[in-house]
């Protein structure tokens, strides 16, 4: 984590180098000093962290090498700080013209060569604190992370194998039997050719004992003719695995031989790599996998038959047996004795309540146990495995409460604002951080809770044990702290805070000296009127601002005032007005103002020449309808100079506004709201985004002529594309967007079936029809939407019918209909969708209950989720399948 620290600290040191802030000649010389010495400490840093995890991780021996890392990172912060607080001193400085700008022009003077020497002064102190550091650094003889290692070989075993747990006995292995089970059974059974089994899942989940369990299996020792166990480490030579395989083979097979010798390299090397290692010879070999890492079995399944199993959490009934086995021992068959019960909670309710309820006192209790400090272990080391760019975006986490579900948007838009997100060619941030996410997912550290249609997480979280491990780090190394209405006194200073609950004027003054650069507000309650002018006052270095679902109606003109801002967030608040101070933040990238009652943007906000993303609507429901309507906001004049923005969502486009937009070529997803008559312009526009991957043209209501009939070249990224207003006919380039994944249709006049024309897009994974046009029949034929997730379709009054034939549709998982106030039987065909997992019935209760009572409500027994939703005093409720027999006397209206 202290190379993160150095990273932001060279980023700071550049404008100090540049001519926008001219420097004395002397101290410009130590300024590139000091970038020299930080960039030679920081190639040295991924070494001593390791150092460091060791010593954390191993116990014993001094914490020298720690104590180093800890002030290496300390004074990186400080030149940061002094950095950043110049450069706020500079950016204040008022620009005037007359008598009175040169009386302040000789002021400024007079202020500027005081507080150049008070920089002169903190860049020789720093200089010489990291003169300090690195000498006391040769000591450790840190090696680059560029260079190889000694031997010129790396280890197949690492030296703490998990190999251990492979022996856990059979008495104290809980939940896995159905698992152990399901996965003999594919060992045995099936295909003739070699195939793997690779069981993924987050470190202490019991990978490792299922794998032995199966191994050590009676059934399966006689069924295979030879069998060998090896645990590959983190690094790897290909010759050495090889060659401890072949040895394996060797050891548990009937001659017992040693295998080939270690120093024959020739044969293994020229013969052999270790993807073709275990020929194909069509008698059945299986190969178990066990891994953290989701990209280790995806691998394997680009070259072999695989079958994935993800590892899940103990459900609680299944944790409550462990932990009294445990407690009690093997014969207590996972209960607590019935005279324990109630003494046993108390007694350990009591032994937690004798400890101060800080971190420290409840760490000592866990390191005490060595069963928990094995799990502190295991889940420590999935953090210390990470590259150095991902451990930040992991801490992250410890930012929001124990088992918070969080949006991939925010997250990913709080990453980008932190500068954790390294630079690659040709991907946007937005790309890179995505993979990040990805990576975290895949190494099983962080937990999907929602995925949309195409697979792609919006919903994540992390393990409660796994967020203990991120709450300890963060707060040993200062990366940011949760308060939530207790006293912070205490607590030391960091750099990010998350407040939860609630927060008073007290505990804002206690932290005003934290030199805060992130402030987060989330499930806040109850703020005093006096906090936006406090984190404003007392934060000014601050980069990020997140006050999403936070009862804020204001944002004070001081808010200008944070020159340093890279992220304003205020979505789902009731922020009505943006002032035109905002027009200050020139270092503002992501200004998100969704679901806000924000009805235009000040002309100010043209001058935001870094702002990437710009996200402002609210919603308004129309009656009857599951889906809302997104309202737009009005911009002025001048924001086609925002030649970096990236996302644009949802503003008014009259035709001057259609003509800035086309200044704008690197957008990647916009969403607008055109005025009528103004078809040429917007396909105009529409051509001239060759960048776009989301689209939105929404007109205000589904009467209003929406013209796109003159487009021939649609964009060929275009991946999103929602339109509403009338239209006679689907454009024919539609038919030419390959890559289209999603589809939202919200149309009038429509003289065509638009199902027979989409079903020929070939990556269309979602659509969504929302009605306008009257037809009685919906007919899907076979071979229809072949890659087709889920469709929605709404609002359809005149339908009677629906016939899905046999092929059609063959992989959809969700369904929705209603309100379809004519369509009194289940689809006919619907037994032909096997994949099916929701049926939603939308505002259709009177319909469904005539459903059920029919005998063709049978078919319906495949599909795990049918539900019908309605609105009832403006909130969405639904029926789930189990009551649907028996709805209330509320819904059983007169079939």
């Amino acid at each position: 984590m202290a190379e993160a620290a150095v990273n932001f600290a060279l980023e700071t040191l550049g404008p100090l180098l540049v001519e926008e802030i001219r420097l004395f000649g002397g101290v410009r010389k130590e300024v590139q000093s000091i970038k020299s010495e930080l960039e030679s400490l920081r190639s040295f840093l991924k070494d001593a962290d390791t150092r460091a995890a060791v010593e954390e991780l191993e116990g014993g021996g001094e914490e020298s090498v720690r104590t180093w890392v800890k002030q290496l990172r300390d004074e990186a912060y400080r030149i940061e700080d002094f950095i950043d607080e110049y450069a706020l001193m500079v950016a204040k400085l008022p620009h005037e013209s007359g008598l009175v700008g040169v009386l302040h022009r000789i002021s400024r003077f007079i202020k500027k060569l005081r507080r150049r020497r008070g920089v002169a002064t903190e860049i020789q102190d720093s200089e010489s604190a990291l003169a300090d550091i690195k000498r006391r650094g040769e000591s450790y003889r840190f090696r680059s992370i560029d260079e190889p290692s000694r031997s010129g070989t790396r280890n197949v075993i690492p030296h703490d194998s998990p190999v251990r747990s492979f022996f856990v006995e059979d008495d104290e292995v809980v939940g896995i039997e159905s698992i152990k089970d399901k996965l003999i059974d594919l060992m045995v059974n099936g295909r003739s050719k070699s195939s793997v089994v690779a069981v993924v899942g987050e470190g202490g989940l019991g990978k490792t004992t299922l794998a032995g369990k199966l191994f050590n299996n009676e059934g399966l020792k006689t069924h295979f003719s030879c069998r060998a166990w090896v645990t590959v480490g983190k690094e790897y030579n290909k010759n050495d695995l090889l060659r401890t395989i072949i040895k394996e083979f060797h050891r548990l097979s009937k001659h017992g031989r040693d295998g080939p010798d270690r120093h024959a390299e020739g044969p293994l090397e020229g013969q052999k790599d270790v993807e073709h290692a275990l020929l194909d010879n069509k008698k059945c070999s299986r190969i178990i996998v066990t891994t953290r890492h989701m990209n280790v079995a995806k691998f394997c399944k680009s070259s072999s038959s695989v079958r994935i199993h993800e590892l899940e959490t103990l459900p609680p009934d299944e944790a409550w047996k462990l932990f009294c086995r445990k407690a009690f021992g093997p014969s207590s068959g996972g209960c607590c004795p019935s005279e324990l019960k109630e003494f046993f909670i108390v007694a350990l309710g009591g032994l937690l309540s004798t400890k101060n309820r800080i971190v420290s006192e409840w760490k000592k209790l866990f390191d005490s146990d060595p069963h928990l400090k094995d799990c502190n272990r295991v889940l420590s080391e999935g953090y210390y495995d990470l590259p150095h760019h991902l451990k930040s975006c992991l801490l992250y986490f410890g930012l929001f409460p124990e088992s918070c579900k969080i949006n991939r948007g925010r997250l990913i838009r709080l990453w980008i604002a932190e500068g954790f997100v390294q630079y690659r060619k040709r991907l946007t941030s937005e790309q890179v951080a995505a993979e990040y996410l990805d990576e975290l997912i895949d190494r099983s550290l962080v937990q999907v809770s929602n995925r949309e249609i195409p697979g792609r997480a919006i919903i994540c979280q992390v393990h409660d044990l796994m967020h203990e491990i991120i709450i300890r780090k963060t707060e040993e190394l200062g990366f940011g702290r949760l308060l939530n209405g207790e006293d912070s006194s205490h607590c030391s200073k960091t750099r990010r805070i998350t407040i939860q609950r609630s927060i008073d004027d007290g505990a804002l003054e206690s932290i005003k000296d934290w030199k805060v650069r992130s402030v987060i507000l989330f499930n806040v309650d109850k703020l005093p009127d006096s906090f936006m002018k406090s984190c404003i006052a007392n934060f000014k270095l601050m980069k990020v601002l997140d006050l999403e679902d936070s009862p804020i109606n204001y944002l004070p003109e001081g808010v200008g005032n944070l020159f340093n801002l890279h992220l304003l967030n205020a979505r789902n608040t009731k922020l009505k007005i943006i002032p035109k101070s905002i027009g200050n933040l020139l270092s503002l990238e992501i200004l998100v103002l969704a679901r806000t009652f924000v009805s235009e943007l000040p002309e100010e906000i043209r001058n935001l020449k870094k702002l990437r993303s710009l996200i402002v609507f609210h919603y308004k429901y129309i009656t009857g309808s599951i889906i809302p309507t997104e309202v737009a906001a009005k911009i002025h004049r001048g924001f086609g100079s925002l030649r970096g923005l990236l996302v644009l969502s949802t503003i008014e486009a009259d035709s001057q506004v259609l003509k800035e937009l086309m200044m704008l070529r690197q957008l990647r997803m916009l969403s607008i709201r055109p005025q009528n008559g103004n078809g040429r312009d917007l396909c105009a526009l529409i051509a001239n985004l060759e960048n776009v991957e989301t689209l939105g043209v929404l007109m205000t209501s589904k009467e209003e002529i929406l013209d796109l009939q003159s487009l021939s070249s649609p964009p060929q990224h275009l991946r999103y594309l929602s339109l509403r207003g009338n239209m006679k006919k689907l454009p024919d380039w539609i038919l030419k967007l390959k890559n289209l994944i999603g589809l939202r249709l919200i149309l009038s006049g429509l003289t065509e079936d638009p199902i027979s024309i989409l079903q020929a897009l070939p990556n269309l994974l979602e659509l969504m029809l929302h009605g306008g046009y009257d037809y009685e029949l919906f007919h899907f034929e076979a071979g229809w939407f072949p890659k087709l997730r889920k469709l929605v379709l709404l609002n359809f009054e005149a339908v009677k019918l629906v016939i899905i034939e046999k092929g059609a549709m063959p992989d959809i998982r969700e369904l929705w209909s209603g309100p379809c106030p004519l369509l009194m039987e289940i689809p006919i065909g619907i037994e032909h969708l096997r994949n099916l997992e929701l049926f939603t019935f939308h505002d259709m209760s009177k319909q469904v209950c005539c459903m059920t009572k029919n005998e063709k409500w049978e078919v319906t027994e495949h599909i795990p989720d049918v539900r019908v939703t309605y609105i009832d005093a403006g909130q969405l409720f639904y029926c789930p399948k189990k009551v649907l027999s028996s709805l209330s006397c509320r819904f059983r209206a007169i079939c």
